[in-house]
């Protein structure tokens, strides 16, 4: 399973703060035009990051078995789960499914709902494409007339999944057993290089 899980997380928080992309239903961050949806945000970002998927949304119900088939872990989820960087979270496979990265120390809006547009460098954040409203177009409104636009973000991690959502049998963690996290002080130098701070306006110019 040849890859680089910090690549993959990189690339996911690249795409989520570029405001060209909307959500579509099997996007996969082809280009601003293309769109992405969960599932493509995750497998593009795995894609090129060199693990052995398709750039493509593959369908939630079709993420466990390839990830399990490219030698990922695949942890049932338990009261007990500790989440950690770079946990790739699939939920409802047989249903409307969802998938989310969990990362860690990255800059994120620090309201779970980015009912604000405050941002920082959080301990924990999910780093996903989703979308309430169905297919958006690239730019599109923000929520409530502030913070995140709606279609591909990086927000504080409140909790996993919605139990009146998604059941709880039917989530599951997967794992690079091979992945070894950058230290702190790269993760900053990091994202200054790619961010240059936490100005959307200098974002946006970087990106």
């Amino acid at each position: 399973m040849p890859g680089d899980m910090n690549i993959a997380l990189t690339l996911a928080q690249q795409i989520c703060w570029d405001e060209g992309y909307g959500y579509r239903l099997g996007g996969h961050a082809a280009s601003h035009s293309d769109g992405v949806d969960c599932g493509g945000l995750v497998f593009h970002c795995l894609h090129h990051a060199g693990y052995n998927v398709a750039d493509t949304s593959p369908g939630t119900s079709n993420m466990p078995s390839i990830l399990r088939g490219i030698g990922f872990t695949e942890i049932p989820y338990s009261s007990s789960y500790v989440p950690k960087h770079g946990d790739i979270v699939v939920m409802n496979t047989t249903g409307h499914g969802h998938t989310t990265f969990i990362c860690e120390n990255i800059l994120a809006y620090t309201d779970p709902g980015a009912d604000s547009a405050n941002t920082a460098v959080i301990p924990l954040a999910k780093v996903e494409a989703s979308s309430s409203r169905g297919h958006t177009s690239q730019g599109d409104s923000k929520k409530n007339g502030t913070g995140a636009y709606w279609e591909v973000w990086c927000h504080k991690f409140n909790n996993l999944f919605d139990p009146n959502t998604y059941d709880p049998s039917e989530v599951f963690i997967y794992r690079d057993p091979n992945f070894t996290p950058l230290t702190d002080d790269v993760v900053a130098a990091l994202m200054l290089m790619i961010f240059g701070g936490t100005s959307k306006k200098r974002r946006k110019k970087l990106l």
